[in-house]
C-alpha cells in the first residue's frame, strides 16, 4: 500500500531540502516487473498488474501466432 503525504513548504523550502520522497523509486518498478515476466516466459507484458490470468492469456495468444 502506498500512502501519499504532501509536505507544505515553509519559507520557500521543504524540511531537509526534500524535493521528492518515494516517487522516484516507484517509477521503474512496473517496467522491472514486465521485464522479469518477459525473461521468464518469453512473451512481452505491456499492462500491469501481471496477474496469473493475464500471463496465461499472453502465453495462449503467443502459441496461436
Amino acid at each position: 500500500k502506498l500512502e501519499t503525504v504532501l509536505l507544505k513548504r515553509s519559507g520557500g523550502s521543504a524540511p531537509y531540502q526534500a524535493r521528492v520522497i518515494g516517487e522516484v523509486s516507484n517509477v521503474p518498478t512496473g517496467a522491472a516487473i514486465a521485464n522479469a515476466v518477459y525473461d521468464a516466459i518469453g512473451v512481452p507484458l505491456f499492462e500491469l498488474p501481471a496477474t496469473a490470468e493475464r500471463v496465461y492469456r499472453l502465453l495462449q495468444e503467443s502459441d496461436k501466432a
